[in-house]
């Protein structure tokens, strides 16, 4: 099975409005509507995986769950 890749960039807006007309200016559309998402991170007490690059993070989206 092939590792799933993320990458996440965040900007500042100083509105959601802003940030709405932003992406929609770009063409981009929406795929799927807003959701809360729960996001868990973990490591070690002495942060090995932080220290070497590495996160462990539990996702929990609705009633799907991703580590």
């Amino acid at each position: 099975m092939a590792a799933l890749l993320e990458r996440e960039v965040k900007l500042r807006f100083q509105s959601a409005d802003e940030a709405r007309r932003a992406l929609a200016s770009t063409g981009a559309t929406l795929l799927r509507p807003r959701r809360l998402q729960s996001d868990s991170l973990f490591d070690t007490d002495d942060s090995a995986l932080r220290s070497t690059g590495r996160t462990l993070r539990l996702r929990l989206d609705g009633n799907q769950s991703v580590i």
